[in-house]
């Protein structure tokens, strides 16, 4: 069960960058989503779906460099690590900068434990392509979330792509059951 984390004293915005949380969990079917925003130099967190036990200063904390990258290169990335481990102990990152002209206003932070899940470039773009419609930026309080026929659309593609290595997978298992060690 996720629990929704805000900011105390949220401004107008605050419906929406919760709203944009929300839409990029269930987009992506995240474990953790954070927004992130940037004011000068310091990052504070506006809205967090984490699951209970989760501290969102400690994930904050953990994934800083990863947005001061963000912050630098303004390019959306996708990581999956430790590096080494079995693909089931790993966690799959996303972090996609939202900048207003060349100024950093914030970023999408998501993951998903590699037992629950991997995210790939599908996630990617439709994690990008959410902030990049969204503006959420001060004194637009209302901006966007209106493109709800795109993300539709982005959420239908991810399940399509689930449905086909469900079907990949059901084979590789018969398959594998077939095998003989002889």
């Amino acid at each position: 069960m996720a629990v929704r984390r805000g900011l105390a004293g949220a401004k107008p915005s605050a419906a929406v960058v919760h709203r944009l949380v929300e839409e990029a969990q269930a987009l992506s079917r995240a474990t953790r989503v954070m927004w992130v925003t940037a004011k000068g130099a310091s990052l504070s967190v506006a809205a967090a779906t984490l699951p209970r036990g989760d501290q969102t200063a400690e994930l904050l904390r953990a994934v800083t460099p990863w947005l001061e990258e963000a912050r630098r290169t303004g390019k959306p990335r996708l990581r999956h690590g430790p590096r080494g481990a079995l693909r089931r102990d790993q966690r799959s990152c996303v972090v996609v900068p939202a900048a207003e002209g060349s100024a950093l206003r914030g970023a999408l932070y998501a993951d998903v434990d590699g037992r629950h899940g991997r995210f790939g470039a599908a996630e990617l773009r439709a994690l990008s392509a959410l902030v990049n419609k969204v503006h959420v930026t001060p004194g637009r309080p209302g901006a966007a979330l209106g493109h709800h026929a795109e993300v539709g659309q982005l959420t239908d593609a991810l399940a399509q792509r689930e449905a086909e290595l469900a079907v990949i997978n059901s084979i590789q298992r018969g398959m594998a059951g077939s095998l003989d060690f002889q």
